[in-house]
Formats: C-alpha cells, sequence, structure tokens
C-alpha cells in the first residue's frame, strides 16, 4: 500500500529526463489494468543529484545527533 512514490536513479537515468518526459513512461506505468486508478496517483521522479547517497546519510547524521541530544 505505499504511496510514497518510485524514484528512478543509478549513473545515466538524469542524462535521460527529458526523454522520459516526452516519452509514454507515465502513461505505461499507469496503464496495468484495474491497477490503473491506483497507480495513477503514485508520484515517479528521476534522481538527478549526483551523490544522493550522501543527502541521505547526512539527513541521518542530523537525526541521530539531535536524538542523542548534542
Amino acid at each position: 500500500g505505499a504511496r510514497g512514490g518510485v524514484s528512478i536513479g543509478g549513473g545515466i537515468a538524469p542524462r535521460f529526463t527529458d526523454f522520459l518526459r516526452a516519452s509514454a513512461f507515465r502513461e505505461r506505468f499507469e496503464a496495468k489494468g484495474r491497477m490503473s486508478s491506483y497507480l495513477a496517483h503514485i508520484p515517479t521522479a528521476v534522481i538527478v543529484h549526483p551523490m544522493p547517497a550522501f543527502l541521505g546519510l547526512a539527513h541521518l547524521a542530523r537525526v541521530r545527533t539531535r536524538s542523542q541530544g548534542r
């Protein structure tokens, strides 16, 4: 039941954002028969940050630091 979204990542994914935007990707993502109305509300995104893992690690470090009272 997760509806947070689908993120597409990887080395070459950011190079194809214009292609994906102009393609039938979203239409095909949603075209799943009885699941179509469910999928229509799930966002899709391409990760374009060059080092997304470090963003997540920095966030985790801030959360852990706060929870330890530092």
